[in-house]
């Protein structure tokens, strides 16, 4: 990575590395490899969410959808070292 205008940047040697590397959370989209959003874009995407989770009606419908078997995490169980993990990330955040 170098740095450009105070922003960490991919090299091309870097992203085509990437590209090769199979990902299949990312489906081929590579659009935003290496890029950043404007602040303009920022503010949009940020206004955008604050509208949708402001609506209570939307946080009900969403709290619904995530219950019981629908829950991603649901019967499954974090392992003792993930368990220590989150701690030690909990305890380092909230060390104040």
């Amino acid at each position: 990575m170098i740095r450009i205008n105070g922003r960490l940047r991919f090299t091309e040697e870097e992203k085509e590395m990437l590209r090769r590397k199979p990902r299949p959370w990312l489906k081929n989209n590579l659009n935003m490899l290496g890029k950043f959003h404007s602040q303009e874009t920022k503010k949009k995407i940020m206004e955008a969410a604050i509208k949708r989770w402001s609506n209570k009606s939307e946080r009900k419908k969403q709290s619904i959808r995530m219950q019981g078997e629908c829950n991603p995490m649901y019967g499954k169980h974090h392992t003792q070292k993930s368990k220590i993990k989150l701690s030690n990330d909990w305890k380092r955040k909230h060390a104040n």
